[in-house]
């Protein structure tokens, strides 16, 4: 997601109805295109984790923005908006869309933490100043979940930006402002000593243009100070790089299954185009914990093609003579859990 987060800490380190192709702002897509795109993942280091460069993505994709607005909890708009390619290794980017009244429930003027702060009611801090300065005092940014999706088959992949320098990648956020303006000022506040305390200071220096801006952070932390930037500059002596991760996407695993014995006599396997590992044993199907590539060779093929939340089942193995092909359903309470593949795949 490509926010800017002005009020949590975080960690202190479809279609395109109402979208036009001119929302670039301060961000040119020119200067990001014809870039390779490297493979990165994150890597537990010491008590912490980091974001460290595996290789270079060799293969062709194509590249759209996912924009999602959550209401209470829920995708109410759920759009795919083509923006690019990714041709032999490079990364050619056409356009970014500019986001029109079509989501304006995603935006957000800034929020601080030291707003309306109150030591003997707030849970987190101890002490709190500064509120920095929003000019036009109107500006609002586009807090919704956004995210560059990668279409590589049973994968779920995406593409994100990172200031790299001396092999340290760092995220760089994509922010949209409603409106050409600044952000400035300083941020001072101290933890609880039942939240860690220690004093964090968070610095704005951000110029925004209207439109698509890039927003990065730099860190100043010793054994006394702990100091984050928010800046709209590259920092001296870093390049930008496109980093890809990628998941194992379970609505597109192939071949799995799952088996297990009832009773002590017969061993069934279920065998369907979405199962993975990770659902064996679980809620759904606990009464077969094995997980397999697939059935066994030459099954014999009971309770064909049993639709279960819109997924066809297909079991193999015997039954006793009071079980029917019920056994394959998921436990009731429970039936949300299981994979639809009627949705759309992120």
């Amino acid at each position: 997601a490509f926010t800017l987060s002005c009020s949590s800490d975080g960690s202190d380190e479809g279609t395109q109805g109402d979208v036009s192709r001119s929302g670039n702002g301060g961000v040119n897509p020119s200067e990001l295109s014809n870039k390779h795109v490297y493979l990165v993942k994150w890597h537990k280091q010491d008590n912490d984790e980091i974001l460290v460069k595996t290789g270079t993505f060799n293969g062709n994709a194509n590249v759209a923005l996912l924009i999602e607005i959550y209401d209470d909890y829920e995708p109410s708009i759920h759009d795919t908006i083509p923006v690019g390619r990714i041709q032999n290794g490079r990364l050619f980017l056409d356009s970014l869309p500019s986001i029109g009244s079509k989501y304006s429930g995603g935006f957000e003027k800034p929020r601080w933490r030291c707003e309306d702060f109150d030591p003997a009611n707030n849970k987190d801090y101890s002490s709190c100043q500064g509120i920095p300065s929003v000019i036009p005092s109107d500006l609002s940014l586009f807090q919704a979940n956004l995210e560059f999706a990668v279409d590589i088959p049973g994968k779920r992949c995406w593409l994100d930006p990172y200031s790299v320098k001396l092999e340290e990648w760092l995220s760089v956020g994509f922010l949209y402002s409603s409106k050409p303006g600044s952000i400035t000022g300083t941020e001072t506040y101290t933890y609880k000593p039942e939240n860690g305390g220690g004093t964090r200071t968070r610095k704005y220096e951000m110029s925004l243009s209207e439109g698509w801006n890039f927003g990065y952070r730099t860190y100043n932390i010793t054994a006394t100070t702990n100091v984050t930037t928010h800046t709209t500059s590259l920092p001296a002596g870093a390049t930008l790089e496109w980093g890809l991760i990628c998941d194992e996407d379970p609505l597109q695993a192939v071949g799995g299954a799952c088996r297990g014995t009832i009773g002590g006599a017969y061993t069934l396997c279920i065998e369907s185009s979405i199962i993975t590992e990770d659902m064996c044993g679980e809620t759904n199907f606990p009464q077969f914990p094995e997980f397999l590539n697939n059935c066994p060779t030459n099954p014999t093929l009971i309770c064909p093609n049993r639709p279960v939340n819109n997924v066809t089942i297909y079991g193999y193995g015997s039954l006793f003579e009071y079980q029917t092909c019920e056994i394959f359903d998921p436990v009731p309470e429970e039936v949300e859990s299981f994979p639809s593949t009627t949705g759309d795949i992120p």
